[in-house]
């Protein structure tokens, strides 16, 4: 089955023969103005004009696509900030929604909205725990051009990371350029995974360097080596092809300088193309 990314407004209703949905759930974390909590409230039928309303709406909205089938949420907020979310108290993220509440548009700082945000982000993050759902994080190089890259460095996850240790935590695209960084997140905390997709597309020579390390450095059973990042289909087979093909390679590579041998190599190629994916989002 193929994972697929659902975007705020999309269904996640998909056919779960061959496909399992992954919302973006920042827009119920990251509120920046009134206009964006009245298209909330149209979504989940809710009133939201409290932080304790916004709670329950994330909370209502996580629930009806549990029940409708998701494999996971995702967090994309590395393309418009710094993934350092910081201890807030629930009364810090209430003055900080009531800002939100009364500004017409975008006049807030980041400092304003930063305890919101992080507060819900956190919440999100404790509530997939709840429900058995991995979070999926964009870290590393974002698409396009002209962002802050270090927003996007793993490590300012670790805060987060180990405040929720029954939170399985599915960290996307290597990091890149931060791999390394990554590899030590994924062997110092049991709950993290390091995923490789996209990575192959940016550069096939880069996955392939950072997937042997990665076996070196990282639990087998904690490595995603395929996966695409496609808006159609052929592109996210054609980029399946490509993984795998990295994998085999890098893997007979190893075993011609004696790192490990035929059968072992066999047991890595299923546990970071296939079984390691079925076992994190128990498909």
């Amino acid at each position: 089955k193929a994972l697929v990314i659902r975007w705020p407004g999309q269904p996640v209703t998909v056919d779960r023969d061959l496909f399992r949905a992954v919302p973006i759930l920042d827009h119920y974390a990251m509120p920046s103005t009134r206009a964006e909590l009245e298209a909330l409230e149209k979504e989940s039928g809710l009133a939201i004009q409290t932080l304790d309303r916004l709670m329950a709406a994330q909370e209502a909205m996580l629930d009806r696509f549990t029940a409708e089938g998701i494999a996971g949420v995702k967090i994309f907020a590395a393309y418009r900030r710094s993934l350092q979310f910081d201890r807030w108290s629930k009364a810090e993220a209430a003055r900080a929604f009531d800002r939100v509440w009364l500004s017409q548009a975008l006049d807030l700082t980041f400092a304003d909205l930063k305890p919101l945000q992080d507060f819900m982000t956190r919440r999100v993050v404790a509530l997939a725990a709840e429900r058995g759902l991995p979070v999926q994080i964009h870290t590393g190089l974002q698409e396009g051009n002209g962002n802050h890259l270090a927003n996007a460095n793993p490590l300012l996850l670790t805060d987060l990371v180990m405040d929720h240790p029954d939170t399985r935590f599915d960290l996307f695209h290597a990091g890149y350029p931060y791999a390394g960084e990554m590899a030590a997140m994924a062997k110092y905390f049991p709950n993290v995974y390091a995923d490789l997709c996209w990575v192959q597309a940016i550069s096939p020579s880069a996955a392939a360097r950072i997937l042997d390390e990665w076996l070196d450095t990282v639990p087998s059973n904690k490595i995603l080596a395929v996966g695409g990042d496609s808006n159609y289909a052929e592109g996210a087979y054609g980029h399946c092809n490509i993984a795998r093909r990295i994998a085999c390679n890098v893997l007979a590579d190893r075993v011609e300088r004696g790192m490990n041998d035929a059968a072992e190599a066999k047991r890595l190629a299923r546990r970071i193309l296939r079984e390691n994916a079925l076992e994190l989002f128990r498909l």
